[in-house]
């Protein structure tokens, strides 16, 4: 390898390391990054709701951007002890995700997810949904946009409100 190589593998390399740290800064905030699926059971056992929903998404898919603002009014809808709205985004450039929350709040706490935290949830497409029960068991899955009726209702029916649209 030449000397020329060698210098650039050394920047790849420590550049990898930079984006690998636990958490990214996002100006004022930091942005927490999910390196296994341990990392996100512990992060949804911390939450304290009754439910947690999941959504893996990025910033360069359309239709993860179409159903945000789904997620942003369920997570002003209800209490955080009832739902917590968790997005977990896909994203591999932190300053893209940076930028993009800083232009648009959603109001509901995001982390970076790896390539490890990808295979390991088996998120072959995004968007992607997941609702949890309050043992944290998976009660639901959904693979492309969602739909905010049936999301509303599973929801519902979960805090024991009979999925009808009173609240």
């Amino acid at each position: 390898m030449t000397p020329l190589a060698l210098r650039l593998l050394g920047c790849l390399l420590g550049c990898l390391l930079v984006f690998s740290a636990a958490t990214v800064a996002m100006g004022d905030q930091d942005v927490p990054r999910l390196e296994s699926a341990e990392d996100l059971a512990q992060v949804v056992a911390e939450t304290g709701a009754t439910v947690t929903v999941i959504n893996y998404w990025a910033t360069w898919c359309p239709p993860c951007r179409a159903e945000l603002p789904v997620f942003k009014r369920l997570q002003q809808e209800f209490s955080p002890r009832e739902v917590r709205i968790i997005g977990v985004s896909f994203d591999y450039d932190p300053a893209v995700l940076q930028r993009f929350l800083s232009r648009f709040p959603l109001g509901y706490q995001n982390y970076i997810g790896d390539s490890r935290l990808l295979e390991e949830m088996g998120v072959g497409v995004i968007p992607k949904t997941v609702i949890c029960s309050p043992t944290g068991s998976c009660v639901s899955v959904h693979e492309g946009e969602v739909d905010a009726t049936k999301l509303r209702t599973q929801i519902m029916r979960l805090l024991g409100h009979g999925g009808n649209n009173a609240h």
